[in-house]
């Protein structure tokens, strides 16, 4: 039995039996031959408050066991559709290809883990560097906002892991790259640009190279958001981003298919036809999953 079901086992046998000796106490005191009532009720009361404290105990110990298998669950049935995509529809991709999987958060839920999970991963593994200038671009400070943020990766990826979030924003505001753009406008976006992996970055937008501010107006990221590029790992030329559904038509993510070789390819011709057929089992699949 494993330790979900014995803690479950557990909490419903000892509620029993506690109930049991709460009655019986209840009775035995009502006995007018009985020496010890005053003694009773005390006991009856600490009885009844260790098995409301060992209840509330029981009862969070098995809240995060089932929350930690489902999210078990669904990761790997993300991870298994990507896959798939990436193995049936792709041809496998290459060297350069990679799928993920971006979930909305806010920014209260990711500060806590990149101001000390991250920088303690950090300490014993090489690829999580912290101290870098693309990791301190990239802290999600406002607190309230929404951001975007891997929530499952199949393919290539570089040596460091990536930390990258987009700051969401509204339909109003300048955009800020292609993941964004499609999560607010929630339609299918496919861009082949520039490719600028080898260019070199400058501090201030103003004085980077025109190919990259080329590339920024091609993949929806304005000058505003220019940190965000700077904070990637990858710089992909070949995109597209798909938007995710759950079965009320909410979204729920971003798919973004990305790759960074100098060749130019049209990942929205490769799954043009796969894509419905794709949004609907996500969105059939995931509603089981929650």
């Amino acid at each position: 039995m494993h330790i979900l079901g014995l803690l479950k086992y557990l909490d419903k046998v000892i509620g029993i039996l506690l109930t049991v000796l709460l009655w019986y106490l209840q009775e035995y005191q009502k006995d007018p031959n009985c020496q010890y009532k005053e003694q009773l009720k005390e006991v009856k009361f600490d009885i009844a408050m260790y098995a409301l404290l060992f209840a509330v105990i029981v009862s969070i110990f098995i809240s995060v066991i089932e929350k930690n298998k489902k999210k078990k669950t669904i990761d790997q049935w993300l991870h298994d559709f990507l896959e798939h995509i990436m193995e049936l529809h792709l041809e496998g991709g290459n060297a350069h290809t990679r799928i993920t999987i971006f979930k909305c958060k806010k920014g209260y839920q990711l500060i806590l883990p990149y101001l000390v999970w991250y920088p303690l991963k950090a300490m014993c593994l090489t690829q999580h560097k912290v101290l870098n200038r693309k990791f301190l671009k990239n802290i999600p400070y406002k607190l309230f906002s929404s951001y975007l943020t891997i929530c499952s990766r199949y393919g290539h990826s570089s040596d460091v892991v990536s930390y990258t979030h987009f700051l969401l924003t509204n339909r109003n505001d300048v955009p800020n790259g292609l993941a964004d753009y499609c999560w607010r406008e929630q339609i299918v976006l496919g861009v082949s640009t520039n490719h600028i992996t080898h260019s070199d970055l400058t501090e201030e937008y103003k004085d980077t190279d025109k190919i990259v501010k080329e590339y920024m107006k091609e993949t929806k990221m304005d000058e505003h958001y220019y940190s965000t590029l700077v904070s990637l790992n990858t710089i992909a030329n070949n995109l597209l981003a798909i938007p995710l559904f759950e079965q009320n038509q909410k979204i729920w993510g971003v798919m973004m298919v990305d790759n960074d070789s100098e060749q130019k390819i049209s990942y929205q011709d490769k799954l043009q036809e796969y894509l419905p057929d794709l949004q609907n089992i996500f969105s059939f699949t995931i509603k089981r999953l929650k």
